[in-house]
């Protein structure tokens, strides 16, 4: 050990491989300890000596070689020789290992360098047997180094940069003593003292709520916003006498002519399965408007086959149906919403329709005397009702609670669930003959289902899809348009149980994000039709998907509904928000 102490070399090259503390500075009033890790000084006993930094002779402290030193725990002299505990999380470990010339004669080198280092750093002591005195500078960068967080204090802390712990222990002391202070001045207090002390102890209270509701100061409050749907409050009960009493207004002398015919049977002439033209051709003006609405109107459908009576769907809850080939009057209204009416839909046959509306509630009409035959309520936002066209005692109804219900209108209940989508539900269509259909919903996919069956047989869900709120079926029943929200109208084809994209068929040239409008078709299909967000009507070629034409429907507002009629050539009837029914030639 001697031979090393007094190994020496000149050569001041350093090495960049190690990182090396020559010196552990460990500070303790009223004196500081100096560990050399690179000289050390064993003893008989194989003990690793700590000494003072300005004397070596004197309180030599002995520490067993291959133990842990945990600086936290680690015990150091006093000036007197006792014991001392200082808490600095520092570590350090001594252990005795066997290493070459090579590299011992390396480390040493590099010990000795950052030992002189240092020692220019720390101010030589005035003499033997004193303590060193740190400068100021020295003193503020020592405290710079061991500098802890909150949750860890240094030894030289001062008492603000005490723990969070001892910090909770004093409010709690001082909230106690609060307390105790405000029982006391109730017992033997004044009048003021009481009040002084109770209205302090209520701002403690409402000091200590904020910070409960207010929580951490890095979590911003985020408020919940779910515009997706607006709807209105849910009915609670589903018996009719918490739901809108149903009536209906015919507005004609009679509901019957002088042969006890009723209003409902079409015009002598036009009968049913006859198609008076072939050909058809793009309306060009407005051969009348109808008016009877307060509101906007959101849909419309005209009579199945002969199409003479029109169907209308009020935003003020009311349904209406129109003389087409007559007086062109409105003939009946139904009023069984109290909120505006989403959706109308025909029986096969025009017996009786569906009305869907913004309170929760589905009604099951008859089209001649105006009596509600049945009200359907689960209080869902039903946003669109079909018939099952095989059966018409069954319809479908797609919700906003991202399910579509199939009701029996025999019973009143709901018979089937089909639960797959992610989002509300906005359309159902059926198509091969009535045994399958598909959905579009919110969620941006579309689900193909056989009837009656809550599995879906077919899942479309691609990246650049989006959602679909209307759906029209191609005439020729073998196509549907889609009015996506990207403004464009997409085409899919239903033929047997495939339903797929047809990519180089898309309809472009109008603005329709964010409104559900109603797409059309020509009888023959050669045209498609569609409003936008301006009230503006679109005409394009089905084949070449070219823009024919473009005029203005309405005013203040979408165009919302447009439908062909289904034997006259060229007409075609249009709604929107303005309040109005325009037919078209």
């Amino acid at each position: 050990m001697d031979a090393l102490a007094a190994y020496d070399s000149s050569d001041e090259e350093l090495s960049p491989r190690f990182d090396l503390q020559a010196i552990v500075q460990v500070p303790l009033a009223p004196q500081m300890y100096y560990v050399n890790t690179n000289v050390p000084d064993f003893n008989s006993n194989n003990n690793l000596t700590m000494y003072n930094g300005g004397n070596q002779s004197a309180h030599p402290a002995a520490i067993p070689l291959n133990t842990n030193l945990k600086i936290a725990d680690m015990h150091l002299l006093s000036h007197d020789g006792g014991i001392n505990t200082a808490r600095t999380g520092i570590r350090a470990s001594l252990n005795s290992v066997a290493i070459d010339d090579y590299t011992f004669n390396e480390q040493f080198r590099v010990g000795q360098s950052l030992t002189r280092r240092a020692q220019m750093n720390i101010p030589a002591s005035s003499g033997a047997g004193e303590n060193q005195k740190l400068t100021s500078k020295s003193k503020r960068k020592w405290e710079e180094t061991l500098a802890i967080d909150d949750d860890h204090s240094g030894p030289w802390a001062e008492v603000t940069n005490r723990s969070l712990a001892q910090q909770k222990q004093e409010q709690d002391l001082a909230e106690i003593q609060g307390r105790k202070a405000a029982a006391d001045a109730k017992k033997k207090g004044t009048k003021a003292d009481i009040e002084a002390a109770a209205k302090e102890e209520e701002e403690r209270t409402a000091k200590k709520a904020e910070k409960v509701h207010a929580g951490p100061e890095s979590e911003p409050s985020i408020k919940n916003s779910d515009t997706t749907h607006h709807l209105p409050p849910p009915i609670s009960g589903k018996s009719d006498a918490q739901i809108m009493h149903a009536s209906s207004t015919f507005h004609g002398e009679s509901e019957v002519d002088y042969q006890g015919r009723s209003w409902t049977v079409p015009p002598a002439g036009l009968r049913p399965g006859e198609s008076e033209d072939i050909q058809r051709y793009i309306p060009k003006k407005c051969i009348k408007k109808f008016s009877g609405h307060t509101k906007g109107v959101q849909a419309i459908q005209f009579l199945p086959d002969t199409g003479h009576l029109l169907l209308s769907a009020g935003m003020e809850g009311k349904c209406k149906i129109w003389d087409i080939y007559g007086d062109r009057s409105v003939r009946r209204t139904y009023h069984g919403h109290s909120e505006a009416v989403r959706a109308v839909s025909f029986s096969n046959t025009g017996v009786q329709f569906l009305s869907a509306g913004y309170d929760r509630v589905t009604r099951l009409w008859d089209t001649e005397t105006g009596q509600a035959i049945g009200t359907f309520c689960n209080n869902k936002m039903g946003y669109e009702c079909k018939f099952y066209p095989i059966d018409n005692h069954l319809f479908l109804v797609p919700c906003s609670d991202h399910n579509i219900y199939q009701w029996d209108t025999r019973t009143g209940h709901v018979v089937q669930e089909y639960t797959h989508h992610l989002g509300a539900v906005n359309t159902v269509t059926f198509f091969d003959e009535g045994r399958k259909f598909f959905s579009t919903s919110d969620d941006k996919k579309i689900l193909s289902w056989e009837f009656d069956m809550n599995v879906p047989i077919r899942i479309i869900a691609e990246q650049d899809m989006f959602s679909i709120p209307a759906v029209t079926m191609h005439p020729n029943l073998q196509y549907w348009a889609g009015q996506s929200m990207n403004n464009t109208i997409v085409i899919y084809s239903c033929i047997g149980e495939k339903v797929r994209l047809i990519k180089n068929k898309v309809f472009k040239g109008h603005n329709n994000a964010g409104y559900a409008c109603q797409i059309g078709f020509s009888a023959d299909g050669q045209y498609v039709t569609s409003g936008d967000g301006f009230g503006n009507l679109h005409v394009w070629d089905w084949k070449t998907t070219k823009a024919y034409r473009k005029f203005q429907a309405h005013d203040n507002g979408p165009c919302m509904g447009n439908v062909w009629h289904p034997r006259h050539a060229s007409w075609m009837a249009t709604c929107g928000w303005d309040g109005l029914i325009k037919l078209w030639e």
